[in-house]
């Protein structure tokens, strides 16, 4: 291991390998130029792609409660209405009240972005994040193996085509992503060196990844076991470890609390009233989902998804040197199997496993443990390679370069085809603030929505609403039986609003409306607009005015504004090693229409021609002298 056991801390106590170590280490001159410059090099990669916006109904989850925070402190809203959007990841509690089913911790930094920024600083808090979590890493990594793998390893973190496309996605994986390697970082340093502070900043970091994430609580197993062999293998004192734990729960406990004013118990989550908590079982990890992908165990899609896109040409290396940590050092061997295997074998049970190869739908979910995993990697490089530091350099080179540029070619499109989805909700909300007064009545589809609201100003209806197609999903919802992301007490009231009783015999079940039927809920909804005095815009396809945005005599509609939306689609299936993932695109004609009162002329009257017609006609026809 590359902890040089002639080192030795302030305090005197020896750290958890036997070792005597001290911080900073010593003979690091050449490493930080080298990892300013890969931060620096990140930190522009994510820039060229960054756009501050996201079409996203999970990130729509997180930002909106960024921005009641940061506009009316609180965490929730109320429709005004049953039709108004609400967001695909948000639950109605019986009060009424509309949350996030996520827990709190990424809408704070939304919210502390918010004041200091403004509404679009929302979307820096990941990429913020993962660039601070690369950073961590390197002081993680440098306990461990040399300086040169330590800088591989952030190098390889940073092109991973996992972490890179969540680095820039409004979700919660970027934030945790940091918050995990800083917290972890800092109490393998307390371990080794002591530091009350730096225990309790630790404690505090990994404690609030579960407010970002829930079952980031798992962190609570590494912790225990970094704690107890603090207090009875290193000899630490219990005043010493009790504030570590302490700090570790002080988060928890906040968002306990927070639960249980919300939800109604500190143990229940947004996830309850979806039934999601019934989405973990042995069926998800042998056979897969039928309900939502192909009959595939979970554990054969991540296998397949780590070793194409997850941890390519590392996952053996992996899997190998955490056995061979166990044997060679048990305590940090356990260590990073606490920290890999518990989050890993939760999610292997999950239900939401997309099982295409070339997909990091499913791998999001490991984002924080693939930095223990490859740096259980490189330590294992490290000890094959021990004595041979040439050829060791030489072969982790050649990993690095193929992985790097394996990862980047499958991160780039995704990235691309991301940014430009983005432009295009951007180019709708300037079209909007400069044609609409805040406070409009907006009619849009999911994405345009899903940005809108979490940006706010705007009354949202989602056009997906008022179709048919929406209708017979949630029928397929309603009788579809085990967890679903949307919540089965919305589907209800969908099916009641927008659906008729069907014939007798039909045992109860409903049929939508025509699309007249959803055309005058609409203009209910447009015409209450008018008598409160508000502007209503629909944001849609030029092609698709009609059947969209309904008519009728008394209104009148305009086109104020257009653009262009670039809409590329990469090809599915495992891209080889070397090849490019070919993207089409396509290019659509968007428009902001304003609807109107229709002004109505009033009928052309007969000419006045004579003293008597003009005297006996009523004094507003009365030609003037």
């Amino acid at each position: 291991m590359a902890v040089d056991e002639s080192r030795s801390n302030a305090g005197g106590e020896r750290g958890p390998s036997g070792t005597r170590p001290k911080w900073p280490e010593t003979g690091t001159a050449f490493a930080w130029p080298v990892l300013m410059a890969i931060l620096l090099a990140y930190a522009l990669l994510l820039a060229a792609f960054f756009v501050p916006a996201h079409p996203g109904v999970d990130q729509n989850g997180y930002m909106t409660t960024g921005r009641e925070l940061a506009t009316h402190a609180r965490l929730y809203f109320v429709p005004r209405n049953p039709y108004q959007f609400v967001g695909a990841m948000m639950v109605q509690t019986p009060a009424g009240k509309i949350f996030a089913k996520y827990p709190p911790g990424v809408g704070v930094l939304a919210a502390l972005a918010w004041f200091i920024g403004g509404p679009r600083a929302i979307y820096i808090v990941d990429p913020a994040c993962a660039i601070i979590g690369l950073a961590a890493a390197f002081f993680l990594y440098r306990r461990f193996v040399s300086h040169f793998l330590a800088l591989i390893g952030v190098l390889l973190l940073a092109v991973n085509p996992v972490i890179l496309q969540f680095a820039d996605d409004a979700n919660s994986h970027g934030a945790a992503f940091g918050f995990t390697l800083v917290g972890f970082s800092l109490l393998v340093i307390w371990w080794e060196c002591g530091g009350y502070w730096r225990g309790i900043a630790a404690g505090f970091f990994l404690g609030a990844c579960a407010s970002m994430r829930y079952t980031e609580i798992l962190w609570c197993i590494p912790l225990a076991g970094v704690l107890l062999l603090a207090r009875f293998d290193a000899r630490r004192r219990w005043r010493e470890v009790l504030p570590v734990a302490g700090a570790f729960a002080l988060p928890v406990l906040v968002l306990c609390m927070i639960n249980w004013a919300s939800f109604g118990a500190p143990w229940r989550t947004g996830y309850w009233f979806c039934d999601e908590q019934s989405g973990f079982g042995w069926r998800y990890l042998l056979a897969g989902d039928h309900t939502h992908f192909d009959d595939q165990g979970n554990w054969i899609t991540a296998l397949g998804q780590f070793e194409n896109m997850g941890l390519f040409l590392i996952l053996p290396l992996t899997i190998t040197g955490l056995g061979a940590l166990l044997a060679e050092k048990p305590k940090w061997g356990m260590f990073f199997a606490a920290w890999i295997i518990p989050s890993t074998t939760v999610y292997l049970f999950y239900y939401w496993a997309p099982d295409r190869l070339d997909t990091v739908g499913y791998l999001r979910f490991f984002i924080d443990v693939i930095p223990a995993m490859l740096l259980v990697a490189l330590w294992c490089l490290e000890t094959i390679f021990r004595g041979k530091p040439f050829t060791g350099a030489l072969v982790v080179g050649l990993l690095a370069a193929l992985a790097g540029e394996y990862g980047l070619v499958m991160a780039v499109p995704a990235m691309e085809q991301a940014r430009q989805s983005k432009w295009g909700l951007l180019a709708a909300a300037r079209a909007l603030q400069a044609h609409g007064e805040r406070g409009s009545i907006v009619f849009a589809e999911m994405p345009e929505c899903d940005y809108l609201n979490s940006i706010g100003g705007y009354q949202l209806y989602n056009l997906q609403l008022f179709t048919p197609q929406f209708f017979q999903r949630c029928v397929k919802l309603q009788s579809s039986s085990g967890p679903h992301p949307l919540q089965a007490a919305r589907v209800a009231e969908y099916l009641r609003l927008f659906g008729k009783p069907t014939v007798r015999g039909q045992h109860g079940r409903r049929q939508p409306l025509s699309l007249a039927g959803f055309h005058a809920i609409e203009l209910r909804i447009i015409r209450r607009a008018f008598t409160a005095g508000r502007e209503v815009f629909y944001i849609v396809p030029r092609r698709l005015k009609w059947p969209t945005v309904p008519s009728e005599k008394g209104i009148r509609t305009e086109e104020v504004a257009e653009w262009q939306d670039v809409i590329l689609q990469s090809q599915r299936g495992r891209a080889g090693f070397g090849k490019h993932r070919k993207a089409s695109a396509r290019t659509i004609a968007m428009a902001l229409y304003r609807i109107v009162p229709a002004v109505i002329q009033p009928a052309a009257s007969p000419a006045l021609t004579t003293a008597a017609d003009a005297k006996a006609a009523p004094r507003a026809l009365r030609p003037r002298p």
